[in-house]
């Protein structure tokens, strides 16, 4: 019993959805490389990649898709539900203010989609991480591709 509660621990703590800290660390790093601030759009479901005390000074904006609960008992669909539902139609709507990011995080799956998108806009895939053997949502995807404007 004691070994599979190790095994378990090690496996939930060291693989299973690490992509976001990963991208998050791969973004930190190249950031640092660079002379200019670093921002960071993440087109992923909602709270997917740690906030501001995470990246610390290394990113001076962070944009995530925004889940707040409809005010006044409205019902509505959220950002988040938007993107997911047609990236390109949210990318065509919202491209003024993303376009300006230095990096882009997205799942694999979306990014394919959006691929060619990207491409026409100058970013360019320049990372890709690992995220999960499970997936938790069909939003996921096993990896996170981090964009960079080029």
């Amino acid at each position: 019993m004691l070994v599979a509660n190790i095994v378990i621990a090690l496996y939930c703590g060291l693989r299973h959805q690490v992509g976001p800290y990963n991208a998050a660390d791969s973004v930190i790093s190249m950031a640092a490389k660079q002379s200019r601030n670093a921002s960071v759009a993440a087109l992923m479901p909602c709270y997917s990649i740690p906030g501001h005390s995470y990246f610390h000074n290394s990113v001076s904006k962070i944009r995530m898709l925004d889940c707040s609960p409809p005010l006044g008992g409205k019902s509505r669909v959220d950002e988040a539900d938007q993107f997911h539902y047609d990236p390109l139609m949210w990318l065509d709507k919202h491209w003024n203010e993303v376009r300006w990011y230095t990096y882009i995080l997205m799942y694999e799956k979306t990014y394919l989609n959006v691929a060619d998108w990207m491409t026409r806009f100058h970013y360019a895939a320049c990372g890709r991480v690992f995220h999960a053997d499970f997936l938790m949502s069909d939003r996921q995807d096993h990896y996170i591709v981090v964009l960079c404007k080029s």
